[in-house]
């Protein structure tokens, strides 16, 4: 799993993914396979939204529970922002999906966006990628004159 690092650096904080040690390798086999057999059920399911969208829940809820529901926040804003992206470009003419039951997307597309947000998110911290903020304004300190 992986833990969030918060380090204060005069004007600007450092966000750092870090691997906590992890003796479990089920977790190591796991994970992979989760992300394989999310594109795997739209390959081979798509035209079967039904069967689709249940088991590309059932991923998700596995995929979560995994990561311990630590990144069900990013889960699901990724999974909204995704699938709003998606349908101002269909709307926009950019492309279409085969099989469309909403808003021009499928009803299945939220959780292949929320699946591939845990993927990314995981393979950052194994990676060790680390996010720079926007430098923050802090006060100036006051000095005691004497």
């Amino acid at each position: 799993m992986l833990g969030l690092h918060f380090y204060n650096r005069g004007s600007y904080t450092i966000y750092t993914l870090r691997s906590k040690k992890r003796n479990n390798h089920l977790y190591q086999l796991i994970n992979p396979l989760l992300y394989i057999a999310t594109f795997m059920v739209v390959v081979v399911f798509w035209r079967e939204p039904l069967i689709t969208l249940l088991l590309l829940m059932s991923l998700g809820l596995v995929l979560n529970a995994v990561t311990g529901w630590r990144l069900i926040k990013v889960y699901l804003i990724t999974a909204l922002l995704g699938c709003a992206a998606e349908v101002i470009c269909i709307q926009a003419g950019a492309w279409q999906y085969g099989s469309p039951q909403f808003l021009g997307i499928p009803i299945w597309l939220p959780f292949v966006w929320g699946n591939a947000s845990v993927l990314f998110f995981e393979l950052a911290g194994q990676f060790g990628h680390t996010h720079v903020s926007t430098p923050k304004k802090h006060s100036r300190p006051k000095r005691a004159f004497r």
